[in-house]
């Protein structure tokens, strides 16, 4: 087990030839075929670097090690509580029920100091796949590969800290993936790329106090959408978007798809009385919203969903206030730990990513055992660690350019 330990890179490595993969699937050649494309899952899994308790303890502190452990136990158990639902293969098969109990797992990166090299190897790997497939796309009229761009997200910060050559593939991925993102209609990607670029100008002007400043500013954004809603009865988003849509005349990017969704999911719960626990990982709940559309027109998602598009939503629906609770705990450490005493602008700017991903749950990413993810439990698990937020900006680029022996 220490041999696939220290080869820990694979399991990231494995999950991008997964997605692609997935990607090129014909849901057609039926279930088992998709489940047999799922293994990769538990075979990326075998590379984790678990560590014991005292190793751990060396990298983060005692109480977010009890955390991390608790969210990794929790998660077990949620995926035991559907084994007698009868749907074995949703189970363990679906990216989006019980593996993406799993997903968390990858904060454990941070514990190997070559963690940063091959953070950055293979998202660059992951775009340059991209851009090849993208162009193949072009010409022959195929899905454009949105799933390789998925590291634009953060892809821009490593920019200071790489080679010539990789400073030019991440602009082009860069400007590439928006193109991607565009013309597949997601605009959450395009959201993230300008929520990194503007974390870029932030790390370059490099004043310590406006890290923090940004951090409260968007977790102050969730925590003000959240009180106008349970005081006001009045959604932010419905509020933004009439303010995008009356002022840029742009209404495929000012609708809002989200309020209803709020309303839905806490209404289900509540008359389920699941909200303390959730309801395990193929949990649903009723959707009038679906319900009518489908009533109308025949259009839509079935009005019985196991999936929301919403984050945080989707965390509540499965894992319920506990799996938030330790969830939030977590990344609220991960974003007061990188802007706390740190010596480098790449963990300060990473932490500033964090609180923004944060802000993303509460609008978009449906969690999952995916590429996106695994990068996300990877950066909280940069911003969580003791011994990055000691390294000088010298230190990091050569950390990011080079393996450790």
């Amino acid at each position: 087990m220490s041999n696939f330990k220290a080869l820990f890179q694979y399991s990231l490595a494995i999950l991008l030839v997964f997605g692609i993969v997935e990607t090129l699937y014909d849901p057609s050649n039926g279930s088992l075929g998709k489940l047999l494309i799922n293994i990769c899952i538990y075979i990326s899994l075998l590379f984790i670097p678990f560590e014991k308790t005292r190793g751990l303890t060396q990298d983060f502190s005692k109480g977010i090690t009890i955390i991390i452990y608790l969210l990794i136990g929790y998660g077990l158990i949620n995926i035991c509580r559907n084994l007698d639902d009868g749907q074995f293969l949703s189970l363990f098969g679906n990216p989006y029920y019980g593996p993406s109990f799993l997903i968390p797992v990858f904060i454990l990166w941070a514990t190997k100091k070559n963690a940063l090299y091959w953070l950055n190897r293979l998202s660059l790997i992951s775009v340059q796949i991209g851009i090849i497939l993208l162009f193949i796309s072009l010409s022959f009229d195929l899905p454009l590969p949105v799933l390789c761009f998925l590291p634009t997200f953060f892809l821009l910060l490593n920019y200071p800290y790489v080679s010539k050559n990789d400073k030019v593939w991440i602009i082009l991925s860069t400007f590439l993936g928006a193109f991607v993102f565009w013309q597949s209609d997601m605009r959450i990607g395009i959201v993230r790329i300008i929520l990194c670029f503007g974390i870029f100008i932030i790390s370059q002007l490099d004043i310590k106090w406006f890290y923090k400043f940004s951090a409260i500013v968007m977790l102050s954004i969730v925590v003000f959408g959240a009180t106008l809603g349970v005081i006001t009865g009045k959604s932010l988003f419905i509020e933004i978007s009439s303010v995008i849509e009356s002022n840029f005349n742009v209404t495929d990017l000012a609708t809002d798809t989200r309020t209803f969704l709020y309303t839905e999911v806490f209404s289900d719960l509540d008359k389920t009385d699941s909200f303390i626990l959730g309801k395990g990982p193929i949990g649903t709940y009723y959707s009038d919203y679906f319900y009518f559309l489908n009533d109308e027109d025949g259009t839509g998602d079935h009005h019985i969903r196991h999936n929301v598009e919403v984050g945080v939503l989707h965390y509540l629906l499965k894992g319920g206030v506990i799996y938030l609770i330790l969830i939030a705990i977590i990344n609220i450490y991960a974003i007061y730990n990188a802007l706390s005493k740190v010596r480098n602008r790449y963990v300060r700017s990473l932490g500033l990513l964090t609180a923004a991903n944060v802000m993303v749950l509460f609008i978009e990413n449906i969690p999952s055992y995916s590429i996106l993810f695994a990068l996300i439990w990877i950066i909280t698990g940069v911003c969580t660690s003791k011994w990055f937020k000691k390294l000088n900006d010298r230190q990091i680029k050569l950390l990011t350019q080079r393996l450790l022996n």
